[in-house]
């Protein structure tokens, strides 16, 4: 297997494993407690009711106990999440909270790569390079202890992944942005949101948070709705995140000024900032971690050379949710799942996706995009470790420039962790054990 051939495999087997490994159902199938909602405007109903049975388990989590221990480890697994994030990480999550699709290019990048850090605090939104997190921070622990293991794979692609961040010309970066914007329309996000309903069914209403009620705060002129949502978010429900907004931390542990009124400003800018937006918006799946692995995935096709490291970023990127206060554990799982099966479809070319714009020629100009790269890029696309092939093999092993076994071990563990919040997980009942942990 030769050259292009090597890519085009390299890149079924990332879409096989990956879609396998996500879009198959985290619990027992059974009975589901309601169909899809297509009442929402603008959803593409024939697509939503294709979508809704890779999460229709989901729905069923508070009828057993099994689910039921599920969505209490969610609960307390955010909330440790949320109060141990570095400050890096809350930085980084108030500039992943932009999801304009040339952002998400950035980030998702930017977040691996070799650009150097912001310094100070970002003047507002529109300062698109603001990074918290780059490819050093995976080294050194400021992006998060378990990601420690994954930090020299997310080295060895960094030039690669700033270039691609901040170095394409001009039309080579629309045409990424094209079959992203595409990738994007399919997964039917706003339609599974008003479908599920289990955080409200199980979790105790009473002990919501003022954030449940909407508006919070209170207008005059508008009568408060509670709940605000059919399945509050974390803040809504936990006192132990809404009582601490990252303005209220000690002055050590404080993130930018701007990473502070993005996640929570009790003034006239409250409906602008995350907590404030998404007070009426329902939490399962997440809508960011969706957008976020549809770009990862896209990006790892189109440049398997750095696909680990796109996976990596994904799962930080996803994290940035849980670190804000705004989603569970499990709304990001979902939210890959559906990002996973959707980018499968347009892939695949199932007719039920064809009218999407764009949607004819998208594998092949995915394809394509992918070789125009590879050539433009030169030796920066070379797959990891290229340098030691042939005779330098020996020279390599010598010098510990590939990653020995246990670090291979090491890193493969830490990426299940992190994908799977395994890390905070424990077994329930034993027929739960033999077919996952929850988390």
């Amino acid at each position: 297997m030769k050259g292009p051939d090597v890519h085009r495999f390299n890149r079924r087997q990332l879409l096989c494993t990956t879609a396998l490994a996500f879009a198959l159902p985290l619990l027992a199938a059974g009975p589901a407690s309601a169909q899809v909602n297509c009442s929402v405007s603008g959803v593409n109903c024939t697509l939503a009711q294709d979508q809704y049975p890779v999460l229709q388990s989901f729905a069923n989590l508070p009828s057993t106990a099994a689910g039921q221990a599920l969505l209490n480890n969610t609960l307390s697994t955010v909330i440790n999440i949320y109060q141990n994030a570095t400050t890096a990480q809350r930085n980084q999550a108030s500039v992943n909270a932009n999801t304009e699709t040339s952002r998400l290019q950035y980030h998702l990048w930017g977040m691996i790569s070799g650009l150097p850090l912001t310094t100070s605090s970002p003047a507002g939104p529109d300062q698109l390079t603001a990074l918290a997190i780059n490819a050093s921070s995976f080294q050194n622990g400021s992006a998060g202890a378990a990601f420690v293991p994954l930090g020299a794979g997310v080295a060895s692609s960094a030039n690669l992944a700033s270039t691609m961040a901040n170095g394409l010309p001009t039309t080579v970066n629309n045409n990424i942005l094209s079959l992203l914007s595409t990738a994007l329309s399919a997964p039917q996000i706003e339609a599974m949101k008003v479908s599920f309903g289990s955080y409200n069914a199980w979790y105790n209403l009473g002990q919501a948070t003022p954030f449940a009620t909407y508006p919070y705060p209170s207008q005059p002129g508008t009568t408060p709705t509670f709940p605000a949502s059919q399945d509050l978010r974390p803040y809504q429900i936990s006192a132990a995140i809404a009582n601490t907004p990252w303005s209220a931390l000690p002055a050590s542990q404080q993130p930018w000024s701007f990473a502070q009124v993005t996640q929570w400003n009790a003034g006239p800018s409250a409906s602008s900032t995350e907590w404030g937006q998404n007070e009426n918006s329902p939490s399962f799946p997440s809508g960011h971690s969706t957008m976020g692995n549809t770009t990862a995935l896209l990006n790892a096709i189109l440049m398997p050379q750095a696909y680990q490291s796109q996976m990596v970023s994904a799962l930080q990127f996803g994290l940035s949710r849980n670190v804000l206060g705004v989603h569970y554990p499990l709304d990001i799982i979902g939210g890959r799942i559906l990002a996973y099966y959707s980018l499968t479809q347009l892939l695949s070319g199932n007719p039920l996706y064809a009218n999407l714009p764009g949607a004819a020629t998208f594998a092949t100009n995915v394809s394509n995009l992918s070789t125009e790269l590879r050539r433009g890029l030169g030796a920066l696309a070379a797959v990891p470790y290229a340098q030691c092939a042939g005779s330098n093999v020996a020279s390599c092993i010598a010098q510990g420039t590939f990653p020995s076994a246990s670090q291979r071990t090491a890193a493969n563990q830490a990426y299940v962790t992190l994908t799977t919040y395994r890390a905070r997980c424990r077994p329930t009942a034993p027929t739960w054990r033999r077919r996952t942990r929850t988390c």
